[in-house]
């Protein structure tokens, strides 16, 4: 009886077996949705065609950032938050009344606030680069 059972039983495959893939899906894509699809794929760094295939078996493949966009967006930020702690302790000096010697004029102030700005836009577009 248990001879029959192993004679049953599916038998596990090789290794050395590779499953085949010869079935083709086409699917039509405009420019923006082809330029989009590759954008992502380009992004967890897989081909078109695996990203599209993880997608359709419901996986949703990870994005792999790239670290050194990630080390420019975290320079970029503690450039933001430098500038604008400059910013807030030469009000904090303007209110109490202890400026240093020389005076600090609104058109300096003008200036930091622009920088703040500029510097702003560089982590938006950073942030918008991922």
């Amino acid at each position: 009886m248990t001879a029959t059972i192993m004679e049953t039983a599916p038998r596990k495959k090789k290794k050395s077996e590779r499953r085949r893939r010869e079935d083709v899906i086409k699917v039509r894509v405009d420019e923006a949705e082809l330029n989009m699809i590759s954008a992502h794929a380009a992004a967890a760094r897989l081909t078109n065609a695996e990203f599209l295939r993880r997608l359709g078996q419901g996986h949703t493949p990870k994005s792999k950032v790239d670290l050194s966009l990630v080390r420019d967006l975290c320079s970029v930020a503690a450039d933001l938050g430098r500038l604008g702690g400059l910013l807030k302790l030469w009000l904090s000096e303007k209110k109490n009344g202890s400026l240093p010697p020389h005076d600090i004029a609104v058109k300096d102030i003008d200036a930091l606030w622009r920088r703040v700005q500029k510097t702003y836009a560089e982590l938006k577009e950073k942030v918008e680069a991922l």
